[in-house]
């Protein structure tokens, strides 16, 4: 049985599940922007299954469909998602609650595997456990992958993804008035990204920038339930739990 899935956070999920999925899209592309190339889409007439972050997010995977004849498995189907205005956040594999549902709702149909499924349980009691240890319970990130998380453990997420081209002057004293109220000591970004707001903020009031891997960063031997887990040693150390 041939499986691909679209992206490479979709490729992490169902990999823990069934472990010869393939992606069409690698690792490190941005995917807010990608589009598939017919070089992409001539690799999937022979695929059985062919595995999406849902039309709702990606579009182009309508396309990829039409032209193969895999069978579509919509992962947004099992997950809760969070709409900001009119459209979807896409992140939800950043939470691994996300990920219980997905399974429980959309690939144990396809893809039944209890041993993986009592692995993402797990994580997801760590996580839980971990969070409620923490003494800040509210971040501040250069990109907003995190609401889904940020959700499911009772945290918040203050983002700085407008950039400073277009964060008004009563944002950045809202994000300064926070930063003060919550004692937050860090910026969670990701890789490759600075700017000037970053620097501003870092040098006023003396912030660590900790870089996490929001399932975009890696290659075909990665692991989901690692990146989590080195995600987590960073958020232990931006919201201050445990021993930390």
């Amino acid at each position: 049985m041939k499986v691909v899935a679209s992206i490479f956070p979709i490729y992490l999920i169902t990999k823990l599940f069934y472990p010869k999925v393939d992606y069409l899209v690698p690792p490190n592309v941005n995917i807010h922007i990608y589009e598939p190339t017919l070089k992409d889409i001539s690799k999937l007439p022979k695929v059985d299954y062919f595995v999406g972050a849902g039309y709702i997010i990606n579009p182009w995977e309508k396309k990829i469909v039409a032209l193969s004849n895999a069978k579509y498995i919509d992962l947004s189907k099992g997950a809760k998602l969070i709409y900001v205005g009119k459209n979807v956040d896409p992140h939800y594999w950043n939470s691994p609650r996300q990920v219980v549902y997905i399974y429980k709702k959309v690939l144990k149909n396809y893809f039944k595997n209890d041993t993986a499924f009592q692995n993402i349980k797990n994580l997801d009691k760590t996580y839980e456990k971990t969070f409620k240890t923490c003494k800040i319970r509210t971040f501040i990130t250069t990109h907003p992958a995190w609401r889904y998380l940020a959700r499911d453990y009772n945290l918040t997420q203050i983002s700085l993804s407008l950039g400073e081209n277009y964060l008004l002057p009563q944002d950045l004293i809202k994000i300064e008035n926070a930063i003060k109220k919550y004692n937050i000591k860090s910026i969670i970004s990701i890789k490759g990204y600075s700017s000037k707001l970053i620097d501003h903020l870092k040098n006023k009031y003396n912030l660590k920038v900790y870089y996490l891997n929001p399932c975009i960063f890696g290659n075909s031997s990665s692991d989901y339930i690692i990146i989590m887990l080195d995600n987590l040693k960073i958020f232990k150390k931006v919201l201050v739990c445990g021993e930390e």
